[in-house]
């Protein structure tokens, strides 16, 4: 099937047995796709398919010693130029021509859950918290600054126009526009 018209994304046969858990399309033609199993694969059409490839050598490890295997790799995003990868132990991880460099993470800890970029080029990052706790930051890499609304666990960050969106676990959806939010709440959220 093609998507977005981009490519046909049929048959990868790369990612079999893998757990995909972040799509990404930083640029037309090419699609980054991170698994939970710690890897990060590169598609882009040819013309005769897809060509896919790994960015990492070796599957990512993960540092929670409860919890010891493949690190789960949750979302992508490309900042400036730079593949940024939220994780569920190692937190945001950079990426460059097959390097991996553990990015500053704080205040937004190691279990990250969402990444976006929204018009304006800003790191928007969704963590692991407690439920009457912020679980949203913004800003640029390395200057995250943390928003003080009460989200509780992020699941999923969208940028649509100038508005952010920001769904989250057992508190609903949070609007972030300028210098406002608004707090939708539905049954059973």
């Amino acid at each position: 099937r093609s998507l977005g018209g981009l490519l046909d994304v049929r048959n990868v046969a790369e990612t079999l047995g893998n757990a995909i858990r972040a799509i990404v399309i930083p640029e037309p033609g090419q699609i980054l796709l991170a698994t939970e199993q710690g890897k990060i694969f590169e598609c882009r059409p040819t013309s005769s398919g897809v060509q896919v490839r790994a960015l990492l050598t070796t599957p990512l490890e993960s540092a929670d010693r409860d919890s010891p295997g493949p690190l789960a790799l949750t979302s992508i995003a490309v900042v400036n130029g730079k593949m940024i990868v939220g994780s569920l132990s190692r937190g945001l991880l950079t990426i460059e021509n097959g390097n991996v460099i553990e990015t500053q993470s704080k205040p937004a800890g190691f279990f990250i859950r969402a990444l976006a970029t929204d018009a304006t080029g800003k790191l928007w990052v969704g963590s692991r918290s407690r439920k009457n706790e912020p679980g949203v930051f913004s800003g640029e890499l390395g200057g995250l600054k943390r928003n003080e609304e009460t989200s509780g666990p992020v699941l999923t960050i969208q940028p649509i126009g100038e508005a952010t969106f920001v769904g989250t676990d057992g508190r609903g959806v949070l609007r972030f526009e300028k210098d406002k939010t608004e707090h939708f709440t539905f049954d059973g959220t």
